[in-house]
């Protein structure tokens, strides 16, 4: 992995760090509409219209020439860190957008780890994953952060997700995240069928409706995912 450095302004406060040397997480995770079982990854047909700047935000954008030189990416996801209140997500500590590939593994920008200023290394977070079209998924069980973080697999286990069904079985022992919540709202229901993949039907690009993410919204998106998915 690369390694720069950076210099922050907290709070009036300057500082540097390394980006390699900060916290972090390591996550794995699916999106049910991409994935492809014949080829057990996911598809990245939107690899060249991935937008620069993180859907729901800018506070982490990516460039031309980045995009040009990785072919691999399936989109953006946002990575959460919550405190651990007695066994439950408690606070929201910190987030960051990153990019996950057609293996299920969320990288940053310099590859790697997604890492954090705002967490401290050794403490254990509740980790959560959400994705545009997709149903969140938060981790069972608190991930501790380091500079060298052991891998948090949601796709390894139905256990691995907290809540029941959080996540749906692709193939045997493989899970993922749950596609056709189109409006993002964290449930999948008619409005997403009836306010979003109706008026985009037909339609081509990075859109919403677009449940398994190969740039065109059509039947296959409402029957094969949105249908399985309603009511999650």
């Amino acid at each position: 992995n690369r390694e720069q450095t950076y210099v922050v302004r907290l709070y009036g406060e300057i500082g540097t760090f390394t980006c390699s040397t900060l916290p972090g997480v390591s996550v794995k995770v699916l999106l049910e509409g991409a994935y492809d079982a014949g080829s057990s990854a996911m598809r990245t047909d939107l690899a060249g219209s991935i937008p620069a700047a993180a859907p729901g935000g800018t506070e982490y954008v990516g460039t031309p020439d980045y995009y040009a030189t990785h072919s691999n990416l399936t989109d953006w996801v946002r990575i959460e860190l919550w405190t651990n209140d007695a066994g439950s997500p408690g606070e929201l500590v910190a987030f960051r957008s990153a990019h996950v590939d057609k293996d299920g593994m969320i990288e940053d920008f310099e590859g790697g780890p997604v890492r954090f200023v705002e967490a401290t290394a050794g403490t254990a977070y509740f980790v959560r994953v959400e994705h545009r079209n997709h149903v969140p998924v938060t981790s069972s069980v608190p991930v501790t952060v380091s500079a060298t973080p052991t891998l948090y697999d949601f796709t390894a286990s139905a256990t691995a997700a907290a809540g029941t069904n959080a996540q749906v079985e692709v193939e045997p022992g493989v899970f993922a995240m749950h596609g056709g919540d189109a409006d993002g709202n964290g449930s999948v229901d008619a409005l997403d069928a009836l306010l979003m993949w109706l008026p985009q039907s037909t339609t081509t690009g990075y859109l919403g409706a677009d449940f398994d993410l190969d740039g065109d919204v059509d039947n296959v998106d409402l029957l094969n995912i949105w249908l399985r998915s309603n009511g999650r």
